[in-house]
């Protein structure tokens, strides 16, 4: 299986990286996810001018949970590949080459495929303007998709079920505070009354109210908080373009909303 890792992360990483100590490593039953897994599945660097430090808890990007580490060093992007390479290898690791089915990462990188945990490790080396690498450890547990493939695309989505004849579909998580945004984006050879009705029927069947309505969008309340659905036409591609948005309301709110 191919990698789903994303690089929405990298846009938020910290131009330089401070010196911490580096976490011992795990004994011979490590987790299969989280820092500590990313500790024993990625060996430490010889080159590196700083210690290794996390790049937030977790992320998630298109629906795959990950884990991030990220470190300094004044080698070139191409010799830290080099060694992680070669790591890969002695554990006879399948090569993923460059990039995945999402996206191809605009830095030099590598990643493979660890069967045995069910993750995916990438390595992707960052050329900084003071001459320097900044490189990113990644671990993507791919477990959900192994599992259930079909739950897996609808929580991609916020649980928002896929148009059937949406292309290019993508989504991003916004967190504000208590409150939570699911953005997803699509296009459709489709009008916008055929997406909008849909929509309709199955926020419908599933007892949502309507707030609000028009023929280019319409609004749903849902027990978290509320679905916006846009579609608009445009005539020289002739494609609907699509935003839903998926704005999740703090559990307290909700309560006090609930009859």
């Amino acid at each position: 299986m191919k990698s789903l890792l994303a690089l929405a992360w990298l846009a938020a990483a910290p131009a330089t990286v401070p010196a911490v100590a580096q976490p011992a490593k795990a004994a011979v039953e490590t987790p299969r996810t989280g820092q500590d897994a990313v500790n024993a599945l990625f060996p430490d660097y010889p080159g590196a001018t700083e210690g290794r430090i996390p790049v937030g808890d977790a992320i998630e990007a298109h629906g795959v949970p990950m884990n991030v580490q990220s470190f300094m060093t004044n080698d070139p992007p191409r010799k830290v590949l080099d060694f992680y390479e070669a790591h890969f290898k002695k554990l006879k690791l399948p090569m993923l080459g460059n990039g995945d089915m999402v996206t191809k990462f605009p830095y030099p990188s590598v990643t493979v495929l660890d069967e045995a945990h069910d993750v995916d490790l990438s390595v992707i080396a960052v050329p900084s303007p003071d001459k320097r690498t900044m490189v990113f450890l990644a671990l993507a547990d791919m477990r959900p998709l192994v599992q259930d493939l079909d739950r897996a695309q609808t929580e991609r989505f916020g649980g928002l079920v896929p148009y059937p004849k949406a292309q290019d579909p993508a989504s991003m998580v916004f967190t504000d505070g208590e409150v939570k945004r699911i953005q997803v984006n699509f296009e459709s050879s489709d009008s916008p009354k055929q997406v909008l009705e849909f929509y309709a029927k199955m926020f419908g069947d599933l007892g949502a109210q309507v707030s609000e309505q028009s023929e280019e969008g319409a609004t749903f309340r849902v027990p978290d908080g509320q679905w916006r659905i846009s579609a608009t036409f445009h005539a020289p591609q002739a494609r609907t373009v699509v935003t839903a948005l998926h704005t999740v309301e703090p559990a307290h709110a909700a309560a006090e909303r609930a009859p």
